[in-house]
């Protein structure tokens, strides 16, 4: 009995200390936090080559609003958008471990998951200027939940 009483209480002790979980799936607004490429870019052609792609161009900015309805609300914002926000809406799908977005009529599968409420996107192609030129480069990106 002695026993069970201090395995009553070690329980209440640490079910009343544990912090409140947030609400970590995917519905709701994302803002990105974290931009690295596979291969160092030059981006603001500076002639300094970072994989953090922040550094080479600072008002990056990207928020993702994931409804219910395999809609995602997308603002983006960089230097060619003059550091103002942009809107465009995509679909997307869930399957298994990979996200599906369809940008323009083309579906786009990309790895992804959710981590310490965390959202990290594996493997969005793009081109980037390195050091040997102009070369297929591979984004991960992260967000933290607003």
């Amino acid at each position: 009995m002695k026993k069970m009483t201090i395995l009553i209480y070690g329980l209440l002790f640490l079910t009343s200390c544990s912090k409140k979980l947030k609400n970590c799936n995917l519905i709701g607004e994302w803002k990105s936090i974290k931009f690295t490429s596979d291969k160092p870019v030059d981006m603001d052609n500076d002639g300094v080559f970072n994989i953090n792609l922040l550094k080479e161009d600072s008002c990056t900015e990207i928020i993702y609003n994931f409804k219910n309805n395999g809609k995602v609300e997308n603002f983006h914002k960089n230097k060619r958008t003059n550091c103002q926000f942009k809107k465009s809406t995509l679909n997307y799908v869930i399957d298994g471990k990979y996200i599906l977005f369809t940008v323009s009529g083309m579906k786009q599968k990309h790895p992804f998951d959710i981590t310490d409420c965390k959202l990290h996107i594996y493997g969005v192609y793009g081109v980037g200027k390195t050091a040997q030129g102009k070369q297929r480069i591979s984004i991960n990106s992260t967000f933290k939940k607003k």
